[in-house]
């Protein structure tokens, strides 16, 4: 039996709660929502209680206004937050259970484009760059993302850090060894691999006390 709180008759941002709606195959409680704008929309609560929901997404355009036309909807970093957006948000996009589905998010500052552009500028961006968090099992934001090459990125592409829990020891799935590295300035500085999860542990911490001292 699912157990939830009832939200009925309660109000987030622009959202009214008229009713329960059911639950995802997440097995989170839905939400049938009446918008000010008056569209409705099924919700997820958690999305709700969070402030992660406010609007039907009428509000998402009225924030965008402007900004999609100066930077045009065909612009790889628009595409590149928009894209991150529906990881995280959207239950039917083909990656949502790799991301919103176990936990990933998008911080508040970012649900809008603007700081997500002035930061991504700032910070390194070009072409050829894609998004990438440091912390496998955080979500999108500031302090925890970084611009990367296809190619570092492919580094990861065997392993499973959610295996793990610990940053730098991932789970090799061909090679079924742990594997321990440490990234210094976008650059992989130490890597080795090992049959205990432990011994890789141990690795991690003594390199990383090493490289940064």
């Amino acid at each position: 039996m699912t157990h939830h709180t009832d939200l009925t008759g309660q109000r987030f941002e622009r959202l009214s709660v008229v009713e329960y709606a059911g639950f995802d195959k997440h097995r989170r409680a839905l939400w049938k929502c009446l918008c000010d704008c008056g569209k409705e929309s099924i919700v997820v609560g958690a999305n709700l209680r969070c402030g992660y929901t406010k609007s039907c997404g009428c509000l998402f355009s009225e924030m965008n206004t402007g900004i999609t036309r100066e930077v045009g909807k065909s612009s790889r970093l628009y595409k590149i937050w928009a894209g991150m957006k529906q990881r995280c948000s959207n239950s039917k996009n083909k990656n949502y259970d790799r991301y919103g589905g176990r936990g990933i998010t998008v911080c508040p500052e970012w649900m809008e484009y603007k700081p997500f552009q002035e930061w991504a500028l700032s910070h390194g961006y070009a072409t050829g760059l894609t998004i990438e968090r440091v912390e496998n099992n955080k979500g999108y934001g500031p302090e925890n993302c970084e611009w990367k090459t296809r190619q570092d990125q492919a580094i990861n592409r065997d392993f499973h850090p959610s295996l793990s829990g610990e940053r730098g020891v991932s789970w090799h799935k061909h090679l079924c060894k742990w594997y321990a590295r440490v990234i210094y300035k976008r650059k992989v500085v130490y890597s080795e691999y090992f049959d205990e999860f432990d011994e890789a542990v141990k690795a991690v911490k003594i390199q990383r006390s090493i490289i940064f001292k």
